[in-house]
């Protein structure tokens, strides 16, 4: 690692086509920069129902949530890789305000997936990204999704997948 305040590489995790490709994304800048990989999931409190013990119920969405981060690692790259170094930190609260707060050095790199489609995002006034990047005290990378689904609804693409399963034989009954 570099210097006395070498800095990281700060990861929003998630699911979506966007956030896979930021999550291979701030690998290659982690690597790059020699720095650690700060892969953050964060999770928001559901309402309690009767008998509900509270630390119990946080102690197991906290599990969830680095479930979740290990998932999304095997998705995107068949798993976490050894370097860069990864660190899990799953966070209670708002994603917007939680990467934010956790991303407060000048010297951090925030990672984050763009919106799945544009009109989502227009009509919404911005996502996840756009208000890092309004609000961060560090750089902000929003990568947007492959080109390919951009330009593709994703129904069309499943329809195109199960074609080309039925094509070649396979069985598009596990999918």
């Amino acid at each position: 690692m570099n210097g006395a305040n070498p800095g990281r590489v700060i990861l929003a995790v998630g699911s979506s086509l966007a956030d896979l490709q930021a999550l291979r994304y701030a690998v290659a800048q982690a690597r790059a920069r020699d720095v650690p990989l700060y892969a953050v999931c964060t999770w928001r409190p559901r309402w309690l129902g009767p008998g509900m013990e509270v630390p119990n119920w946080r102690a197991a969405m906290a599990a969830e949530a680095a479930l979740t981060v290990r998932a999304t690692f095997d998705k995107a790259l068949g798993g976490v890789p050894a370097q860069p170094q990864v660190l899990l930190c799953v966070i209670e609260g708002s994603p917007r305000a939680s990467l934010v707060q956790y991303a407060d050095r000048e010297t951090d790199l925030l990672v984050v997936g763009g919106p799945v489609r544009r009109w989502r995002w227009l009509r919404r006034g911005g996502g996840l990204g756009r208000y890092c990047a309004g609000h961060a005290r560090c750089p902000v990378v929003v990568v947007p999704e492959p080109a390919l689904a951009r330009e593709v609804a994703p129904t069309v693409l499943a329809r195109e997948l199960r074609r080309e399963m039925d094509h070649v034989g396979g069985d598009t009954a596990a999918y």
